[in-house]
């Protein structure tokens, strides 16, 4: 029985991923995300290894949303910096253990980067 209540969790799962991830007509990633969606979805909270994940496996990522993500700092930003340099629009809205650290690392590597919400991001002052 056990095994039977694992694979159901297992489906939920990759039911929530592929409805928050995927495109339904042909499965490819779709090029906005919205985790803050998928936490609510899932049940699960996004933190920086949700953030890592995402970004090392889809490079076609454009927009992403992570209002109130609020276990996403620097090391998230860093992997957004690092591995989504396709990146057009950022919703950090209460991020609030981002810093100027995070924020400067990212606009570094961002160059397509248009929009960048920071609101309620408490640790950023001006920049």
């Amino acid at each position: 029985m056990a095994e039977k209540q694992m694979s159901l969790e297992s489906l939920k799962d990759m039911q929530v991923m592929i409805q928050n991830f995927c495109r339904l007509e042909d499965g490819s990633l779709l090029p906005d995300v919205d985790l803050r969606q998928y936490g609510f979805d899932s049940g699960q909270l996004v933190s920086n290894v949700t953030v890592q994940e995402l970004c090392v496996v889809h490079k076609g990522l454009r927009s992403l949303d992570l209002t109130f993500c609020k276990l996403v700092s620097d090391v998230g930003i860093r992997a957004i910096a690092k591995h989504a340099n396709r990146m057009e629009k950022l919703v950090l809205y209460g991020c609030d253990k981002l810093t100027n650290v995070g924020i400067r690392d990212m606009s570094l590597s961002l160059s397509k980067l248009v929009y960048l919400n920071l609101n309620s991001c408490y640790n950023v002052d001006d920049i």
